[in-house]
């Protein structure tokens, strides 16, 4: 009787051994589990970041540029709109325009002096279509970037201005000028044209367009 009753005591232990071990979880896999969690934690949190990139942005600042060696105090305004991934600030004495159509998207800063649009003192930026796989060239007479870049020529990779840039171009006897650059699999390209006259006020305020350029998808600015 003894023999049984010490039988059944053992077969409960062993089952509750058995037990305890198949449901306990290793400590490794416990901070796996965590480390997952937080990561997926941050990756929402980014997304969100992503999605709502103005949130704690001032929708308008100034800054200083330089005309002709004295220093002026500009507005620049909060310009986070289009469903390319980019944010910046523009000078408030320019205005914006925007076109999408099936071959790219483009975004138009135009001269706005004294509330005044000046049609031929802009800086374009145009985004070719995700599904353009070669780089644009102008060795094709009748393309979109050779129409565009109508009379440019490929600027001297040492005499380039950007260290981004893939290519640059400028117009031989205008100060037209154009910049070639590339974001993640999408071609871009960033012409400034002006008259010779609006050169000093004009490229300051182009270069704090660029100075505060921010892809809002990679988290990151295109650098001088």
């Amino acid at each position: 009787m003894k023999k049984i009753i010490w039988y059944i005591i053992v077969l409960v232990l062993t089952f509750i051994i058995v037990a305890c071990t198949t449901q306990e979880v290793p400590e490794n896999d416990k901070e796996d589990t965590q480390n997952q969690q937080e990561q997926k934690d941050q990756d929402d949190q980014n997304d969100i970041d992503k999605e709502q990139p103005s949130q704690d942005l001032d929708l308008q600042i100034e800054e200083f540029i330089e005309i002709e060696g004295m220093k002026e105090k500009i507005t620049l305004n909060l310009y986070d709109k289009g469903i390319i991934p980019f944010r910046t600030y523009i000078p408030s004495d320019f205005t914006t325009e925007e076109v999408s159509n099936g071959e790219g998207d483009a975004y138009w800063f135009y001269a706005n002096y004294g509330n005044k649009k000046i049609d031929d003192v802009y800086f374009k930026l145009y985004f070719f279509s995700e599904i353009t796989e070669e780089e644009p060239n102008l060795d094709d007479k009748d393309n979109t970037f050779s129409l565009m870049l109508d009379g440019m020529k490929t600027v001297n990779t040492k005499e380039k201005r950007y260290g981004w840039s893939i290519k640059e171009f400028k117009s031989p006897e205008e100060p037209r000028y154009a910049i070639l650059g590339k974001h993640k699999d999408q071609y871009f390209v960033m012409i400034l044209d002006y008259p010779v006259e609006y050169a000093e006020g004009f490229v300051p305020r182009v270069n704090k367009i660029l100075e505060h350029f921010y892809w809002t998808d990679t988290q990151e600015y295109l650098s001088l």
